[in-house]
């Protein structure tokens, strides 16, 4: 059994994406003339401020693409965001008789005694699912349905810029389930490093304390890494 952190890739960042949606974006005012050198991140702050409604439909010509590892329960969240293209693990033809990964839940620090129950179920469901498959000789479609949420999948989620903006704000207020909120506000703060005409106005919005844990991390991961760090898996972090 391996107990595991969250981390995400990604694995779909075009260049200049600034750039295309400003040759999008001024199509719709016939504008290109006022087209100035440098000037596409402000032109997509332009549309996502512009009053009395943000122009954000210019955002959806760009996607940007995440590959997530996380928990089933999740990842079932996850899917319910809209418009989006997903492509998941299959626990029906995966064999986990090599072992199961199951991702640390957030409280694990905070419940010393929950966490040795929940330590103790999921070596339990590792040991019934290896006898149900490698003992009893049942297909892994059947055993899979005594995996518990916490089984770590993998998620590919792509979305338009528009669609990860809408995402971000809504998985990442006070209220989100909180493996949920770790997950995505660490997201948020390297597509703000890396893309901040997109995403400076949602990471400004945090509150301090996420704010300030992922800045640390995303620091930590761009002085290890350098300019590359954005393309190896970076861990989530547990509040």
């Amino acid at each position: 059994m391996d107990i595991v952190e969250q981390s995400f890739q990604i694995t779909e960042l075009p260049e200049f994406q600034a750039e295309t949606i400003e040759a999008v974006g001024r199509d719709a005012y016939d504008s290109h003339d006022r087209k100035k050198a440098g000037g596409a991140p402000d032109f997509c702050r332009m549309l996502i401020n512009r009053k009395p409604k943000p122009h954000t439909s210019v955002l959806e010509f760009s996607s940007l693409t995440v590959r997530i590892k996380t928990s089933r329960d999740v990842s079932h969240e996850l899917v319910r965001s809209r418009l989006a293209s997903y492509l998941q693990s299959s626990q029906r033809f995966i064999n986990y008789l090599k072992g199961i990964e199951f991702v640390n839940p957030a409280w694990a620090d905070h419940i010393p005694a929950g966490y040795d129950i929940w330590k103790e179920q999921m070596r339990e469901a590792e040991a019934q699912y290896a006898y149900m498959v490698g003992g009893l000789g049942m297909k892994p479609e059947q055993a899979r349905t005594i995996l518990p949420n916490s089984t770590a999948t993998i998620i590919n989620m792509r979305h338009n810029i528009r669609g990860w903006r809408e995402t971000l704000e809504l998985r990442t207020g006070p209220g989100v389930y909180p493996e949920m909120r770790n997950l995505m506000a660490t997201i948020l703060a390297v597509f703000t490093y890396l893309r901040p005409e997109f995403f400076d106005d949602l990471f400004d919005g945090l509150d301090e304390k996420t704010r300030n844990a992922t800045i640390g991390k995303v620091a930590k991961l761009k002085a290890e890494q350098g300019d590359t760090f954005h393309l190896s898996a970076i861990e989530c972090i547990r509040q």
